[in-house]
Parts: structure tokens; C-alpha cells; sequence
């Protein structure tokens, strides 16, 4: 997944070539920082 503050649609073949995405988004950078700020973790696996 890839994610931004802004609509990547002009870096779109750069950011598919470097990272090969399934999707993107705007939201998932917001909600990650709020967690990083708040040191809160954003993502836990209960493997």
C-alpha cells in the first residue's frame, strides 16, 4: 500500500516502479501519524 499526504496521480509510475503498491491511498498517512504522535501502535499481529 502506498500512502501520502497528497494525490500522487503525477509520481504514479515512479512510486509503482520503486514500491509495486496494490492500492493507494491519502487517509492511511494521517491515521499512521496520529498514532506516531500519540505513540500508539498502528499496526499489532498477534502471530
Amino acid at each position: 500500500m502506498a500512502t501520502g499526504e497528497k494525490f500522487v496521480w503525477t509520481k504514479r509510475k515512479e512510486i509503482n516502479e520503486q514500491f509495486s503498491p496494490l492500492c493507494a491511498d491519502m487517509e492511511t498517512a494521517a491515521v499512521a501519524h496520529t498514532c506516531y504522535v500519540n505513540k500508539v501502535p498502528l499496526l499489532q499481529c498477534g502471530l
